[in-house]
């Protein structure tokens, strides 16, 4: 079998996964497929979208067949660290079925700041129709937090004095970062339909700091990492 096609992009790009129908003179029907799912199929006429599960939900394009100029391509929109994975596209024609397989990674985003400018730790908040309290914890002592109306700096310790800037989206941003301000943030997301979870770990090793973010609702739904790195 023909190795995988490897597509790497970085989350909220877009990616498009082309079968190559060179070869084929006629294509009756192009089926992809994500794990064992359809997602996505045409059979030179008509599209659609047999699976649109929500992890796709308005972001996927399949190309039409043309007589001239075959394509079958599937383009993926602003994607997600949750598209990746095996895609495959099964190409029936007049003659025969072919197989293809695409490897899909999809990189988180990398940012770089100089020892003494501001991070961000910035959570993503686009499942949450409502949220009534947001608070923020750097180990076991809440550090920021906000009703929506009012923020406040519980334990404003003295390695944050004046760093802190918690902002009604619930980003936190830790200005004039040290390698000090390494250590475990967590945040409490309390809104409508229950408790969003989420963890930043923050560690320096020489020059670098990592943060890695674990989010979770009841169970973990959501992990990314993003790497920061501390130029001094």
């Amino acid at each position: 079998a023909d190795a995988d096609d490897v597509k790497t992009v970085m989350e909220g790009e877009s990616v498009t996964l082309n079968p190559d129908l060179t070869q084929i003179q006629k294509c009756y029907l192009i089926e992809w497929r994500f794990g064992d799912s359809v997602i996505a199929q045409t059979d030179g006429n008509d599209i659609s979208y047999p699976s649109h599960t929500e992890i796709f939900r308005g972001r996927l394009q399949l190309d039409q067949l043309k007589l001239d100029h075959q394509t079958g391509s599937l383009i993926i929109t602003n994607t997600r660290t949750t598209d990746a994975g095996l895609y495959t596209v099964k190409i029936s024609s007049n003659k025969q079925t072919l197989y293809k397989r695409f490897t899909v990674t999809v990189s988180d985003d990398v940012k770089t700041v100089m020892e003494g400018e501001s991070v961000t730790l910035n959570p993503d908040l686009t499942q949450i129709q409502k949220c009534y309290l947001i608070e923020w914890r750097f180990g076991d002592s809440v550090i920021a937090q906000t009703d929506g109306n009012d923020i406040s700096y519980p334990s404003h310790t003295e390695i944050f004095r004046g760093r802190l800037q918690l902002d009604q989206s619930g980003s936190l941003t830790i200005k004039n970062i040290r390698t000090k301000h390494s250590g475990l943030y967590k945040l409490h997301i309390h809104h409508s339909t229950g408790t969003l979870n989420q963890k930043f770990t923050v560690y320096g090793e020489d020059i670098f700091i990592f943060l890695i973010i674990r989010s979770s609702i009841i169970t973990d739904i959501i992990t990314a990492v993003i790497g920061l790195q501390v130029i001094t």
